[in-house]
Formats: C-alpha cells, structure tokens, sequence
C-alpha cells in the first residue's frame, strides 16, 4: 500500500479511494447545457426512416419522428451524445424528455427482445404517447438534493425548488409511515364491521339490486347505507381521516 501522491494517505496504485472519485468527478464534469436549437437532418437514411426534425444543444443532438399507430399520436427520440460516447444520465435523459415533449408528457426506453435487437451505435431512443400517462411507474413525485442511505448521485445543476434535504426526506418518510399505519387500522375496523355484516345476512337492498350480504367485502361502497354507515363511524373512530 503506498502514500497517495495527493493527500498523503495510504492508498493503492498511488492514490486514495476518495481522492479518485474526486479525480473522477473531474475528468467527467458535464459541458453546460445549452437550450435546444432546430438543426437539419443530415442523413438520407434518417429522413427515410421518417426522422424529420432535429434538435441539437452543447451535450446532445436529438432526432425527432411522429410515426403512425393505431392507438394515437407517437413520438420517437433518438438521441446521442455529440462526442458518441456510451450515455446512461438519467438526469439528462429526463431533461431532453422534457425540453422537446413537455414536462407533464411522459416517455419511456424500451430493452426489446433479441429477436428484433437494434445495437449499432451509442444511440439511445425514448417513446411517448402523446397525452397519455404510461400504466406503471411511481404514482408520487420525490426529487432529493443529496443521495442518502449510502448512495451516489451527481449534484442539480440545477435544484428544482420542491428538491427535499436528508431531513425532510426522513420527516416525510416517518410522516408517511404513520399515515399507512393508521389507513391499515381503519380498514381492518371498516372490513371487520362488513364483515359482521356478511355474518347476519344482511338482506338490505344495494344500488346494484344484490342483497348487503353478496357484495364482496373489498367493495365497500357497494355495500346497502346502514353498513356502510357504520363503517365510517369506526373509521372516525379511529381519526386517520382516510375517506
């Protein structure tokens, strides 16, 4: 083990583990970004592939086609770095997503089968339908300053305003722990008493025109008003203010 050339500690090959990262960090600091300008597309093979607009700023050059599908309007981003190399920066590819489609539209990268696998370059490709919210994904919005937890995460270049410390992470992590707990309370208070419901037979009529007894207990707003009456009661029992 010998003495890093920079700091002095022990480190291997000469240098130390934090001083490398640091070394790191800076042979790989982003160029500024630079908003997006309309440039042409220059190949014949991209225009026949139906690319019709390109973009291009200080790190990116992004084309740009609307095929035809069925189901609406769809988008395709290739994009590639200026200088081809490998990119995987989500924080950038977010940000192009946003920039040329639109902060509430939403994209996503495809890993295709191998039987129609395209890997010819350092290209990277992001697809939208237009207008609509893809069926998976976090349903909440969570933007932090720092990684936590032991995590790596390059710093904002820019910090949106609503980017939470460590602090109010674990504030709003304990916050959101107590909330489920109570919600889990008032729902086994609220499945107990449909419960008890199924167990008397309760013949009232529902709005479905089924008896209080048949209707499954995870659909509690079909059950008849007396039951569920005394659902929300227990449920303001409990205080968790959930419905």
């Amino acid at each position: 083990m010998n003495a890093c050339v920079t700091c002095g500690r022990a480190g291997r090959l000469g240098i130390c583990a934090p001083c490398a990262e640091r070394a790191e960090s800076m042979l790989h600091a982003p160029i500024p970004w630079t908003p997006f300008v309309k440039a042409d597309v220059e190949h014949d093979d991209l225009r026949a592939e139906g690319f019709q607009t390109c973009f291009k700023n200080s790190r990116y050059t992004v084309w740009v086609r609307r095929p035809r599908h069925e189901d609406g309007e769809l988008v395709h981003l290739s994009v590639k770095r200026n200088d081809r190399n490998p990119l995987h920066d989500w924080r950038d590819l977010q940000r192009i997503k946003n920039e040329i489609l639109g902060p509430e539209e939403e994209a996503v990268e495809m890993y295709p089968a191998e039987s129609r696998l395209v890997d010819g370059a350092n290209q990277y490709h992001l697809w939208s339908m237009v207008g609509k919210r893809v069926p998976f994904g976090y349903q909440t919005r969570c933007v932090m300053l720092e990684a936590t937890d032991g995590a790596k995460q390059r710093p904002y270049e820019n910090p949106p305003p609503d980017a939470l410390t460590e602090e109010q992470f674990q504030q709003k992590a304990l916050e959101y722990r107590v909330n489920m707990a109570k919600k889990s309370a008032c729902m086994k208070a609220i499945h107990a008493i449909l419960d008890d419901a199924s167990a008397i037979a309760c013949q009232r009529r529902t709005r479905d025109d089924k008896t209080c007894a048949d209707v499954p207990d995870s659909l509690i707003a079909n059950h008849c008003g007396p039951c569920i009456a005394r659902a929300l009661s227990a449920l303001d029992k409990e205080g968790a203010g959930i419905l």
